[in-house]
Order: C-alpha cells, then structure tokens, then sequence
C-alpha cells in the first residue's frame, strides 16, 4: 500500500480512505501542471477537482458521525499523512463498522473501487510525465503529446472514463452515507430523552366537537327548496375553545339545480352561521311550554319587533332527558331585559328550544330566521344534540350576522370561495410563515376528521372572496377567512376520493404518515410558491416524491425562508419525529405541536420583530 500504512490495521475502510486522499492529491498536482502548456488539460483538472471535493465532504461527514476528536477533521482532511489517522484508526474503523452495520462490506467495497480507479489514473499520469520527460523532444511535440492525451472529443479518452466511473462511485457512496446517517440519527435518539411540550386540550375539544358537528349536519340537514341540488359547510380554522365549550364558524353554502332557473339568486347567499358547542352530564326535564318570563329572558337586545304568530314547540321537546345550557350570557340578558317591554318581547321568536331535526326543512327554516326582522335578536336558529357515551353534546346555532359580538358585517357579503393556492405566490414572508403556522395547526386541530382528508393538499384549503371588490387586495383579511368544506346532501354523486393502504404508502413509497407528509408538499409550495404536485393517474404520490428531491438537492427555489424552515418540512414529509407514525396517538402529536408548530410560531415571532410589527 503506497504512502502511509496504519499500524495493526491493514484491512478495513480507513486505509483505503487514506489512500484515496493522497491518490486526488497527486492526481490533482500533475494535472496543475499539464494544464500550463495545454488549454485541453483544464476541463480535466476541473472535473478531478470536483469529484475529489465530493468524496471529501462525504468523508468528512461520515469522520463526523464516527470520530471522537471532531477538532481534528479538518487537519486529517488536508493531510492524510496527520498522526491523528494511526492514533484514532482503530477506534475510527470501529465505529464505522457500528454506523454502516450490514452495509460496512458495501461501503468498504465502493472505497475499493474509487481507490482502484484512482490508481490506474496515477499510473496513467506517471507515464505521461516520463514521456514528456525527453529533453530532446521540441516544445510543440511536448504539447502535441498533452493535446492527445487529454482531448475530450476522444471517445477513447482514459481519463474521462476513469472521471465517469469516479463520479458514479462518488454518488453510491454519498447516497449510502446518507441512508446510513438518518436510520442511526433515529435509531440513536430514545424518546423518553426527549423533552417536548404538551399539545393544548383545545386541539382535542376542538378535534372532537368538528367531527361530531360533520356528522350531526350531515345526518340532520334537510331541504326541501327544489332549486338547491346539494349543501356545503365550510369550516373556519379560527375555532375557539373554553373550559367545557367549543365555538365554531361555519358557512353553508346551496348548490344549485343546474336544470332550474334560480329566480331570486340574492336569496341563495351563504348561510353564515357561528355554532357553540356544550358538553354535559347534568340533565334536567325541559317544562312542556316555557313561561313568557323565559322567552322574554331569551330575547334580548331587539329594536324593531312586529306582530307575528308565536311558533309552538315541536313535539320532541318534550322528552324528558336535555343537556342543561348554563351560559353566563344568559344571566346578562336577564338583567338587562326590561321589564316594562313584556308585550313587545313576547312577540319575538326565540329557537333555543328548538331542534332543528324536527323541522321539516333546516335549510329553508335558518334563511327564514335569517331575513325576518321578528325572530329573537339573541341569533339562535336552533339545536342539535348528539349523546355520545354518558356525555350529551348540543350545538347552538346561531346567525352570525345577529350576534353583536362578532361583527360579520363584511363577511356577510361575500358570496364565493377561491382555493388559497391560487394566492400563494403573492404572499410576502411574513405571511407565508402565518399561512404555515395556521396549517400545521389545522393538521393537528382537524386530522381524522371528514373536514381534512388524509391525502389533503392547498387546493382543499379556500378563503372567502368579496363580491364587491375586484381583486382581493388584503392578505391579512384572507387569513382570517381560511376555511375547511365539507360535502353533505349530495347523494347522487359518490365519494370518489381515492384512498390507498396505509402498508402500501410505507412500504412501497416509504410514507410514514400521509396528512403529515401533505402537510410538508404544502409548506415547500408555500415556500416555493408554485405548485410542485405531479400526475396522481397511477395512484403514485408523485408531489411527495419530488419534495423530496428538492429537499435532497437543496434547489435554490426552497431556500427562501431559511435552512430551519426547511428542517420542519423535512420533518413532516418523512415524519422524522423519533416515535410512530400514529397521528392520534400522543408521542407523535406532541411531536408536531413542539418540532412544527411551536417552531413556526417562533419563526412567526422572529419575522414580527424583523419587520417591527
């Protein structure tokens, strides 16, 4: 073995290693020198010079992972001669035989291979430089001679080939350094040495009161108006949570009969409802027919009531068992009702009581509430009440364009949704984090639900247009408006999502988890700002293949919002969180909220004060 021969140790990877740093080291310093006399000795050298700085990152990474002093890297890396490589060799080879386990043999066998190479392209250089070793020979023979042989029209060239042969050798060995790396990185970290935050028990409350609200509409919305063809709720992602209740924003929408001519289209405005949710055990009989003195407590803060015909109870409310709402709103509309205005209360309307599956059409009650100015000004429309175990649920439903504490006024009008991907590449950094960070807590809040399929992406997440604009100007606006959709009362048109094996996504395409590797195609196109989604006709989750060739490439179009950033987009797509892929399961949840979304509210944090916000 040429140059230096480590005591004790004559086999193995590190020998070889060295050997391969002297061999480009040479080759390299005679190449320097032909390139002097002949122009066609330069793209030689060059391409020398790039396959030796391959193989030297790659062994520097993998002295990284292997050596004890990482101080003497560099120093190893620049002599292979440096006493380190006799004092640590054994030690090194060790751990490199721990790293690559069952690959060790493959590994050492590619070293091999660059190493023999290398060799023919030292003894093809020795003997180019004794040729043009003649003193008698004449200037233009001597770069005649270099001319022949480094001219890279020739097929026939050594030295290209053995350069092509270097370069594939230089990516087996890379590619396997890598694999090798990221298995012993999570094999390595045990989770119970892990510290990470607890996930919020909104996102739970939340999680649980949207799937059953899915459900309840689903199974409890009628309509009998002909003009209607199907329904869609979309579902804000600003939910909010209290200590036994849940708040959300939901906006129905009517699909037309293409087959009817729509007469009054202004009465087919989105339905803008806000629906509370409450849990209880206690239950308590609902009287027969509730006192004046309680409607009028319901009714509060109206200005304009008429005449109209009290509505009687449906007939379900009289069974015996309801959920007790215990609302402090109540106690304020009781004090605040006055008690002098007892007729004109009584004719106001108030639904608390009603549920709405007894109506013979929900859909066309709620817009009826909607436009009369004599229902109750506290906005309820009704109730549905779900038992799930010992708990009973009711959601109140409520017009939001009634309730004094959400001012919808603006929302009111606007009639149409766009997907937020069609916005994407207008977004400044700051918003593009915002949008991150409301996804990542979307994936958490809505995962499992029928409001967020597993195999989700930017196009199934919509904002509200403004009909009374022609461009949508405020970004900010569009934020808030971000919401969820959800298909009921659509019998004539199956579900035709398509849904593949979870074993099949692991073992075939290597995807731990779904939602969450959607979630990283979708963080890398808001980072990229275009659309990086390929052909789904085969059923091969092509967008999450090519995230990961950009990630893999390190493509400048993904360096944008820094290298950060990019580690929790590589996170999701490989679900690289050092626990399972079970998305309900708590290891895997807290794993996201602390790595995904504690991060991008950090980075949030960080922009705003960059940006003096």
């Amino acid at each position: 073995m040429s140059g230096i021969e480590i005591a004790g140790l004559v086999f193995g990877v590190v020998p070889v290693v060295v050997e391969i740093l002297k061999s480009y080291s040479t080759a390299k310093r005679r190449l320097a020198t032909f390139s002097q006399h002949a122009e066609v000795a330069c793209d030689i050298q060059l391409r020398f010079q790039v396959a030796a700085a391959n193989f030297n990152n790659d062994c520097r990474l993998l002295l990284q992972a292997t050596i004890v002093q990482p101080s003497d890297i560099s120093e190893m890396m620049e002599d292979p001669t440096h006493k380190s490589w006799q004092e640590q060799g054994k030690d090194i080879e060790q751990r490199l035989r721990s790293l690559m386990q069952q690959d060790y043999e493959l590994c050492q066998n590619i070293a091999t291979r660059l190493r023999d190479i290398l060799r023919e392209t030292r003894i093809s250089l020795t003997k180019l430089e004794d040729g043009l070793g003649n003193a008698k020979q004449t200037e233009h023979e001597f770069i005649r001679k270099i001319w022949h042989a480094f001219n890279t029209s020739r097929k026939e060239n050594e030295y290209i080939r053995q350069l092509d042969s270097l370069d594939r050798w230089n990516k087996s060995l890379s590619k396997l350094r890598k694999q090798r790396c990221k298995i012993q990185k999570r094999r390595d970290i045990p989770s119970a040495c892990i510290i990470r935050k607890a996930v919020p028990r909104s996102y739970q409350q939340i999680r649980v009161a949207s799937q059953q609200l899915g459900e309840s509409i689903h199974d409890s919305w009628s309509c009998t108006n002909t003009s209607h063809n199907g329904h869609q709720a979309k579902l804000s992602l600003d939910a909010k949570s209290g200590h036994d209740n849940v708040q959300l924003d939901v906006v129905v929408a009517c699909q037309p009969n293409p087959n009817l001519v729509i007469q009054n289209p202004s009465g087919d405005m989105p339905i803008w409802l806000q629906i509370r949710s409450i849990t209880s055990l206690t239950t308590y009989r609902v009287p027969k027919s509730p006192p004046p003195a309680l409607a009028n407590t319901l009714c509060h803060g109206f200005r304009d009531a008429s005449q109209v015909a009290t509505q009687k109870l449906p007939s379900k409310a009289k069974s015996k068992k309801r959920v007790r709402i215990n609302d402090p709103k109540d106690n304020v509309r009781c004090v605040r009702t006055p008690t002098t205005s007892n007729t004109k209360t009584t004719q106001a309307q108030s639904f608390v009581m009603l549920d709405l599956k007894t109506t013979k059409s929900v859909c066309c009650h709620v817009r009826r509430v909607r436009s009369s100015t004599l229902a109750c000004q506290d906005g309820c429309v009704g109730f549905l009440e779900i038992a799930k175990s010992q708990a009973l649920t009711r959601f109140m439903f409520y017009d939001a364009s009634k309730l004094a504490i959400n001012d919808v006024s603006s929302s009111t009008r606007r009639r149409g949704a766009m997907p937020i991907k069609s916005l994407v590449q207008r977004f400044r950094v700051l918003q593009q984090i915002t949008l991150a960070h409301k996804l990542a807590e979307a994936v958490l809040q809505y995962h499992s639900t029928s409001w967020l399929p597993q195999a989700w992406t930017l196009q199934d997440v919509a904002y509200f247009t403004d009909s009374s604009q022609a461009d949508e100007s405020d970004i900010s606006d569009v934020l808030n408006s971000l919401h969820l959709s959800n298909r009921f009362l659509d019998h004539d048109s199956p579900n035709t999502e398509f849904k593949q094996e979870s074993l099949v996504l692991k073992h075939t395409f290597g995807i731990r988890n779904l939602t969450l590797a959607k979630l990283g195609v979708a963080l890398l196109e808001i980072c990229t700002q275009k659309d990086i989604a390929g052909p789904q006709l085969d059923g091969t989750p092509h967008e999450v293949i090519e995230a990961r060739k950009l990630l893999d490439e390190q493509h400048h179009s993904i360096m944008t919002l820094g290298h950060h950033y990019l580690e929790v987009v590589r996170k999701c797509i490989h679900c690289d969180f050092s626990c399972d892929d079970d998305l309900q399961g708590e290891a895997l949840q807290s794993a996201v909220y602390t790595e995904v979304v504690c991060a991008l509210q950090n980075m949030k944090t960080g922009w705003k004060k960059f940006f003096g916000v």
